[in-house]
């Protein structure tokens, strides 16, 4: 039996339960309210004295968020939290949920049960669906990410239930087809925010299905490989509420998608079209897009000045730009973002090799509100221009210049004097020395600053 100095430790945990049972009732219940699920499942199964407080809470818990509890001990803690009044409305068994889990949820009805995350769970089954489907009536967020082990069966089951979903994510469920995606169109035309990343087998036939999902605010489609310019041009022509479209890793889709989005989504706000075939030609006309405020183009080879600069004219919203890899940008770009672009506040450049001071310069001068600037192995920026950017940005939260060699303890030291809000820096690869690290350390002492063979 262990022990310290001499005191049994027994002794310590028994007196310690004795003070928390002589407490009022509704303390003890606040005092189980900041328990950790695993702690208090293993509270109320194990000490019998503390159940009926324990219950008294367990009445009242609406999530239930089990974290790093292992299935085994997950799903009795389940079957006894609900067989004791519980009704959540959210439970996620993000990552370790199974099949059991599920049954143990929903051997009864759920009619509270508005939120479940199943994502991650890779051994739940189809059978787990029909219990949702026929168990949870009010459900309306669900998350399958990367259930590999769901089929078109599990989604077909789980629709029949046809509750009322605004939110569902089938991203990384690789085995599902057409005939999925037509049960989803079919039973779920409320939807208003649709995942399918990496769903690489879907077809273009089999994505024009989401045309019937005439409420979708927020579509992500990145990874579906198979998307071409005229099945997005189909889904958008009936989708104009659309309001964020995630396309990244879509290498098909061009100019024509971009137009055919500019077209149907005028009031687009967030637009990811990293790693397609675009070109300044389709950014041009998505400049027509005034509300646009997020944009990642990045590994967009074929993006360059000309496009940007339109975007900078016209979208006096933007606020988030990524470039990264876009290696035909120039100073010319940042000039543009430095004119016009003022509520600028996250711009990544990461890869863009013909960047130098003078672009740096220009964003320092007009861009003022800037939170974040990504420049990794931009080597023709330099010391001149980042304590001159350091000055004016003020506002600056992370700033990361990794691989910049002609940056050195000048930007550093003009950074820490200036940019009091600074949370991470990373200046790996860059001509820093202790001394610029002692002066950053000394006026950012909870800024965290990653150096020369540091890593993230």
């Amino acid at each position: 039996m262990a022990s310290h100095n001499g005191i049994d430790a027994s002794a310590i945990e028994l007196e310690v339960v004795v003070h928390l049972l002589s407490l009022p009732v509704d303390l003890l219940c606040k005092l189980l309210s900041k328990l950790p699920f695993s702690s208090l499942s293993s509270a109320m199964c194990t000490c019998r004295s503390l159940q009926a407080a324990g219950v008294r809470h367990v009445e009242s818990l609406r999530a239930i968020e089990p974290g790093d509890v292992g299935a085994a001990a997950l799903e009795p803690a389940i079957a006894w939290l609900c067989g004791r009044q519980c009704e959540p409305a959210t439970v996620s068994f993000k990552g370790v949920g199974t099949d059991g889990c599920v049954h143990a949820l929903l051997r009864r009805a759920r009619p509270g049960l508005a939120n479940l995350d199943l994502s991650g769970c890779s051994r739940l089954g189809d059978g787990a669906l029909l219990l949702v489907g026929r168990h949870a009536p009010a459900l309306t967020t669900l998350s399958l990410a990367q259930c590999f082990g769901i089929s078109d069966v599990g989604i077909c089951s789980l629709a029949e239930g046809q509750a009322p979903l605004r939110n569902l994510d089938l991203s990384g469920c690789s085995r599902l087809t057409e005939k999925a995606l037509a049960a989803v169109a079919r039973h779920y035309p409320g939807i208003t925010e649709f995942a399918m990343r990496g769903c690489r087998r879907l077809s273009a036939q089999a994505l024009c299905h989401l045309d019937a999902l005439t409420a979708l605010t927020s579509l992500d489609l990145s990874s579906c490989v198979q998307l071409s310019d005229a099945a997005l041009a189909h889904i958008l022509s009936s989708c104009a509420r659309i309001n964020s479209l995630t396309l990244s890793g879509c290498a098909e889709l061009g100019d024509p998608a971009v137009e055919a989005c500019a077209e149907a989504l005028p009031r687009i706000e967030r637009l990811n079209l990293s790693g397609t075939a675009v070109t300044d030609s389709g950014i041009a006309a998505l400049a027509r897009c005034a509300e646009l405020s997020w944009l990642n183009l990045g590994r967009c080879p074929a993006v360059g000045d000309d496009g940007v600069i339109m975007l900078a004219v016209r979208c006096p919203s933007l606020a988030a730009l990524y470039l990264a890899r876009c290696s035909k940008c120039t100073d010319a770009t940042l000039s543009a973002l430095g004119s016009f672009a003022s509520k600028l506040q996250c711009l990544h450049l990461a890869g863009c090799d013909r960047i130098g001071d003078p672009g740096i310069l220009a964003l320092g001068e007009g861009c003022l509100q800037l939170r974040e600037l990504y420049i990794d192995t931009c080597s023709g920026v330099s010391d001149n221009a980042i304590s001159s950017l350091a000055k004016n940005c003020v506002e600056l939260r992370h700033f990361q210049a990794n691989g910049c060699t002609g940056v050195g303890d000048e930007s550093l030291i003009s950074l820490a004097r200036h940019c009091p809000h600074l949370q991470v820096i990373d200046v790996r690869g860059c001509c820093i020395t202790e001394v610029g690290i002692g002066e950053c350390e000394l006026l950012l002492p909870r800024t965290k600053l990653f150096k020369k063979t540091d890593h993230i």
